[in-house]
């Protein structure tokens, strides 16, 4: 009589761990949440030879993006929504090499950017202008060292102007605007890298570096 009480309070334990089971989180387990592996393959389209589009869900999200069946690795922009809610989450992947880089990260409640944890950047032509605006999440463990932008100007393909944009202060957004008069070009391209240093503890120091690449965008 005493094994099947043992046996009844196991199988309450484990009922009601299953019972308290949460969810992936959106913004504290990126890396989990965009495992294949975690969902089921609803359809896969054929874009090319290398790309096919994907979607998948499971009970709690629905995935869908491009997939390279040559490099075996996600590419370009892939968004997971969260079911019943308004929260989704957007990444551009970019391929190097063996490596896949999350290039922009984007939070999203309904329509509108949480700034506070996404990373992504905006470029938008005003008369002979070019604004150029990146955002990167704020982090209370690291301090602001540096930033800049590498900058490169294209007209008909061929790089007509480079220059590097530095940047003094941050609060995660940084913004330059760059003078196209003399130059006419029709693409912008570069990458953009913040530094960071780890606030000292225990007479340890540790750095970072954020990111994001503008890969040839069209200026319009």
């Amino acid at each position: 009589m005493m094994k099947y009480s043992y046996l009844i309070l196991i199988l309450v334990v484990f009922s009601c761990k299953k019972k308290v089971e949460k969810p992936i989180s959106l913004r504290n387990q990126i890396e989990e949440l965009m495992l294949l592996k975690n969902y089921k393959i609803i359809s896969k389209k054929r874009i090319n030879d290398s790309i096919e589009f994907y979607k998948a869900e499971n009970k709690y999200f629905t995935i869908n993006g491009d997939f390279n069946i040559k490099r075996n690795k996600k590419t370009s922009w892939w968004t997971v929504k969260q079911k019943n809610k308004d929260k989704s989450l957007v990444i551009q992947y970019c391929i190097f090499g063996k490596d896949s880089f999350k290039n922009q990260i984007i939070f999203y409640d309904k329509t509108v950017i949480d700034t506070a944890s996404s990373k992504f950047y905006s470029v938008k032509k005003d008369d002979n202008f070019l604004k150029v605006y990146f955002h990167s999440p704020v982090s209370n463990n690291y301090n602001f060292d540096n930033a800049f932008f590498g900058c490169r100007l294209i007209k008909q393909g061929t790089v007509i102007r480079k220059d590097s944009i530095s940047f003094k202060d941050s609060n995660g957004s940084y913004y330059t605007t760059i003078d196209l008069k003399e130059t006419k070009a029709d693409e912008v391209g570069g990458f953009f890298s913040e530094i960071t240093k780890g606030k000292p503890e225990k007479n340890k120091l540790s750095a970072g570096i954020n990111t994001i690449y503008i890969f040839n965008e069209a200026i319009k």
